[in-house]
């Protein structure tokens, strides 16, 4: 549509690095953008695997959520805002699982040797 709002170039959360900030893009204050993050990614998405991993179907819900949420995005062409927050915030969250992951793995084998040493 050339009427909506197309993706600008380059990575959102990459402002100093070729891309852009979201929350400037969208021109929305810090608590709907905070809210949108809530509300899109942390109640519809598994949060352990990064956006290329989540169901196709529950990416489609969150992004109707989104727009019926908040009407603006609907001036966005393809969903491009919301497809850019739930890979940033997925993949944030979804290395802070792995990083919680790593360091019990890790407490559990030093369990272990303690236990074999004794």
């Amino acid at each position: 549509d050339s009427d909506k709002i197309s993706k600008p170039s380059g990575e959102a959360g990459q402002p100093g690095h070729g891309g852009y900030n979201l929350e400037e893009q969208l021109s929305w204050g810090e608590d709907s953008f905070k809210s949108l993050k809530v509300y899109a990614i942390k109640k519809h998405l598994d949060i352990t695997k990064c956006q290329s991993q989540q169901d196709c179907k529950a990416l489609d819900m969150v992004c109707d959520l989104a727009i019926a949420e908040f009407p603006d995005l609907g001036t966005f062409e393809n969903c491009w805002p919301i497809l850019d927050l739930v890979q940033m915030c997925l993949k944030y969250l979804s290395s802070r699982v792995q990083q919680k992951k790593r360091i019990a793995d890790s407490e559990v084998a030093k369990c272990k040797k303690r236990m074999q040493d004794r």
